[in-house]
């Protein structure tokens, strides 16, 4: 089976159901897509910029689908607070071609999002997917200006990988709420080539990487 076919029949397996602490509602993620392209659910993302966006500000994003069901019919003060998200991520090995994962020191969370979801409503949570570090990571850099991280070890360079969302929430109760969902990524220079006038018009794709850690 190709390796794309396989990577879009994972992203099922990784989206799981909704998951509940004894809450009356149910929490569901319905979809991870592309932030710039509504129905888009996997992401290309281009490793060195292009003459338009430079590489040093190149970090896709993906709009996450929440919804919140409820039994029956509930009263107007039935509703939840999404707390936080976690992304870890999995990538196809080039060497052998299978999944791994998570890699520890890509995960990340952000726990104070504090947003508002109304019992039977549907709402988007903004996440940052390809991140300046997961692009330097599979390109195989390493050291301080990449917070420290090794890169993928190689050989090879990593081009696929799984990113895992997961939202957490709770309702007006204080029962906690948790669901998943997953997005395809694509890492690739597509170009066009920074040109002249440029911040990185010259530099070698592993430079303009390189450049994208802080």
């Amino acid at each position: 089976m190709p390796v794309a076919r396989i990577a879009f029949v994972l992203l099922a397996a990784f989206s799981l159901a909704a998951c509940s602490d004894k809450s009356p509602l149910k929490f569901y993620i319905d979809g991870v897509e592309d932030s710039l392209v509504p129905g888009k659910n996997y992401i290309e993302a281009d490793l060195a910029g292009n003459i338009s966006d430079a590489c040093t500000t190149v970090q896709e994003k993906a709009n996450v689908k929440v919804r919140l069901a409820a039994p029956g019919t509930v009263g107007p003060s039935l509703d939840a607070t999404l707390t936080g998200y976690t992304v870890d991520y999995f990538y196809f090995d080039p060497n052998d071609g299978q999944l791994k994962g998570p890699v520890a020191l890509l995960s990340f969370s952000q726990g104070n999002l504090g947003m508002r979801l109304a019992a039977n409503s549907t709402g988007t949570v903004l996440v940052p997917i390809a991140t300046y570090l997961v692009k330097a990571w599979s390109y195989g850099l390493t050291g301080p200006s990449c917070f420290g991280v090794p890169g993928f070890p190689g050989p090879g360079v990593v081009d696929r990988m799984i990113a895992r969302v997961t939202v957490n929430g709770e309702d007006s109760t204080g029962k906690r709420l948790s669901a998943q969902g997953s997005i395809l990524l694509f890492l690739y220079d597509y170009g066009p080539y920074p040109v002249t006038g440029s911040i990185c018009a010259g530099m070698s794709t592993s430079a303009m990487i390189a450049a994208l850690c802080p």
